[in-house]
């Protein structure tokens, strides 16, 4: 398996190289400023094995776009080395966030916890506290989509369990500059946030998902 990257000109899709992506690896979001700079990022596995056992826990990675070609950002991995998933990406004028969830989640002892990311240009840092922006004391949290207007004004969408085993129910987060705050949302017990929009100028949000067997739309709205 090896990442994917194709690019439209408005006739057809070409592929674009992706040079030092980690083995197996994919990717999952991306958010581009113009036809020649974007940022994508992802997961690949990484083989762990004990006394003969193997898992494979994904490790995060970005991958950058500067003119034709994809080079691997090697900083998002550093920073989430164990089991990471970066899964939406979202860009300003000066920076990107990426978001997704930390740890294995593989059973009771091994929870998972949210994550955001920082790109500056250069290289990727945290974004808040690992576990930011989620409920207290739940089992596994992740966040699916993100978007953002500048470095200190972004809302996340994604799903929590209260406990292992325990229903998903629905997340939303917002960053002020310095902190990521949980933000009430109505889904129900078995339901999920996995794709987010937002009007810029207002910033109203329109965030997707499932419940159970059927979909989910949420709106937030803030000045």
């Amino acid at each position: 398996q090896a990442p994917l990257a194709e690019r439209w000109n408005g006739r057809a899709w070409a592929n674009q190289r992706i040079s030092g992506a980690p083995p197996n690896s994919w990717l999952s979001g991306i958010a581009c400023e113009s036809a020649g700079k974007c940022e994508a990022v992802g997961n690949s596995p990484a083989y762990t094995c004990t006394s003969g056992a193997c898992v494979i826990p994904p490790v995060a990675w970005a991958a950058g776009l500067s003119g034709s070609s994809w080079v691997t950002q090697p900083s998002m991995t550093n920073l989430y080395p164990q089991a990471s998933d970066a899964s939406s990406v979202s860009c300003w004028s000066s920076g990107c966030t990426a978001v997704g969830r930390e740890g294995s989640a593989v059973g009771p002892d091994h929870p998972g916890y949210t994550f955001a990311a920082r790109w500056n240009g250069h290289t990727w840092s945290q974004q808040g506290a690992i576990r930011s922006g989620e409920p207290p004391g739940s089992y596994f949290a992740y966040w699916a989509g993100v978007r953002c207007t500048s470095a200190s004004r972004c809302t996340a969408v994604g799903g929590s369990e209260p406990d292992y085993g325990g229903p998903n129910v629905t997340l939303a987060s917002t960053w002020d500059g310095t902190t990521w705050s949980q933000v009430a949302t109505p889904g129900t017990p078995g339901s999920f946030l996995a794709g987010l929009s937002c009007a810029h100028h207002r910033f109203i949000c329109t965030a997707v998902g499932g419940q159970g067997s059927a979909v989910l739309a949420l709106r937030e709205h803030r000045e």
